[in-house]
């Protein structure tokens, strides 16, 4: 399990001013016209379907090829291609060195689609788009994804949705919509996935989801992303974990911060999301950690700063070990803390509902104090299938305390609409 350990600090209390004392953003820069020719008239439709049968030809997964043994081991030359970045290895005729290049950007690209659809499973994998509105009033999070089980093959999008009036009255809402497994669609570059009706890519989000009594549908237009540092060594917020073959769970942070706008109607209602933040991760492999806590939140009173936390009980080679990951922004500096660069854990509190958290290493510590506020039931992957429930908190508090050791900068600050999850 997840151990608390005893330290002496006394527990940090928020100095939050609730919902009522939220002020929008004024100076969040508004996401870019989507101009990409495949995605420029996703707008235009108010079906998705017609839109990519127009834009978009989704690659077909063919068969690879036995290399001839008898002609020369041909070099795969890759050439960045896109603003983001994505890799194409150039035209050659060698399978293994196309399988090593693709497996090559996919570790460096978590956003890409990391499965095999030809595979048996047990095998799950999920984008979780997360977009709260310019007044932070608004909470809408979308997880399109798969789960491969012998069992129960198929997709998904898993919504979580809340939203606080003026008189701090809350409207809240989960939901599973299931797809046949021939629903899930993908195309590597650019990156689109669609799932059913709704699209998702790294500039848009449209989303058409029906139930029997309630409805989302609308589109978002995404800004620019804000990455996580990578090298060589660490090409993704994993570390050097990220190639290790086998892991049961594989975790990618693809956007700390980026703007978002559009307007989605929810149940009878319109929310606007024009002016607003988003955030981007995705989880794959054959299971969620038995036990773990998760803390994401971008809406600090410095609209800069964002925050990423995670524990886990991790299972390796037969064993388990504790691993956590923090990537923290501030003043436009980037500080990781984690289990592969040798930083320190303290856990200092842990109920279902707050969370107390010390990291630190040679050159900076980050206290952190979370609060739950409001929660829902969310389905997590096991090796059995989309079966565990879990509960995320939707609008939490998170308190930081950051010391930088090298220069003596202090920073306090606190954070509203966090996403904050302790499974135990």
């Amino acid at each position: 399990m997840i151990r608390r350990r005893k330290r002496s600090k006394k527990i940090i209390t928020s100095d939050h001013g609730g919902f009522a004392g939220v002020q929008p953003s004024a100076t969040q820069a508004t996401p870019a016209d989507i101009r990409s020719s495949e995605l420029s008239s996703l707008a235009q439709y108010r079906s998705p379907m017609r839109a990519l049968s127009a834009e978009l030809t989704f690659k077909k997964q063919p068969l690879a090829k036995q290399p001839d043994k008898t002609k020369k081991r041909l070099s795969c030359k890759c050439k960045k291609l896109t603003e983001q970045g994505v890799l194409l290895h150039s035209k050659d005729k060698n399978a293994c060195e196309r399988k090593r290049c693709a497996m090559a950007n996919k570790v460096t690209h978590p956003i890409l689609f990391q499965g095999d659809l030809k595979k048996q499973g047990p095998y799950f994998e999920g984008w979780y788009f997360k977009s709260v509105s310019a007044d932070e009033k608004t909470v809408l999070s979308l997880i399109p994804g798969i789960s491969i089980t012998e069992e129960d093959p198929h997709c998904f999008i898993q919504y979580s949705y809340v939203h606080v009036g003026e008189a701090l009255d809350k409207e809240l809402r989960t939901g599973y919509i299931r797809y046949p497994l021939s629903a899930f669609q993908y195309n590597q570059t650019p990156f689109v996935l669609k799932v059913g009706n709704s699209v998702f890519s790294e500039t848009l989000v449209s989303v058409h989801l029906e139930e029997e009594d309630f409805r989302i549908e609308g589109i978002l237009k995404l800004g620019p992303f804000q990455a996580v540092k990578r090298t060589p060594v660490s090409p993704s917020i994993m570390g050097f974990f990220a190639y290790i073959p086998n892991m049961e769970c594989y975790h990618g942070v693809i956007s700390m911060n980026h703007a978002i706008d559009g307007t989605v109607a929810i149940g009878t209602k319109t929310r606007d999301f024009t002016g607003g933040k988003g955030y981007l991760e995705k989880d794959w492999g054959t299971s969620f950690p038995e036990e773990y806590v998760w803390i994401q939140c971008n809406h600090f009173r410095d609209e800069g700063t964002s925050l990423f936390f995670s524990v886990a009980k991790i299972p390796f080679r037969g064993s388990s070990f504790e691993g956590f990951i923090c990537n923290f922004i501030v003043e436009g500096e980037e500080y990781r803390f984690a289990t592969y660069n040798r930083s320190k854990f303290t856990l200092g509190l842990l109920t279902d509902d707050r969370i107390e958290i010390e990291v630190s290493h040679a050159s900076a510590s980050l206290t952190i104090c979370a609060e739950v506020l409001h929660g829902g039931a969310l389905l997590a992957p096991t090796e059995q299938g989309m079966n565990k429930l879990i509960k995320e908190g939707l609008s939490g508090i998170v308190t930081v305390d950051f010391s930088d050791k090298k220069t003596g900068k202090n920073y306090h600050d606190v954070g509203n609409v966090a996403g904050i999850e302790v499974v135990r």
